[in-house]
């Protein structure tokens, strides 16, 4: 995977410092901070930047999802990934780092192309 800029590292700290304030496992936080790691190195090479949360849309979300498809991984996989993005997201909106969910629509139906957006 690319590198990843202190900034980012940097708020990739911040949220698992908050995750673990809400009592989420360890393991759970670690497969979080892995998937948005995997999303970032994605985003990195798709927009030449890294998502902090100010640059995080929709339309990326999307796209991601799109890839993700198109490598015909698994369902659950997928959504996996998402929900990682969209809980970072949330979070960033929560904690005043960015001043909108990007992600307007739902992204779970995901079982086959054509249901991209439910």
């Amino acid at each position: 995977m690319g590198r990843m800029t202190r900034a980012l590292e940097s708020v990739l700290d911040r949220y698992r410092d908050w995750l673990t304030s809400r009592g989420v496992s360890r393991k759970s936080r670690n497969c979080l901070i892995t998937r948005l790691r995997r999303f970032a190195e994605w985003f990195r090479q798709r927009y030449g930047a890294q998502p902090l949360p100010a640059r995080l849309t929709g339309r990326a979300a999307y796209y991601y999802r799109e890839h993700l498809l198109e490598r015909g991984l698994a369902p659950c996989y997928i959504s996996s990934h998402i929900h990682a993005v969209r809980s970072y997201h949330a979070w960033a909106v929560a904690t005043g780092l960015a001043s909108r969910s990007p992600l307007p629509f739902r992204l779970t139906s995901i079982r086959t192309l054509g249901g991209l957006i439910s």
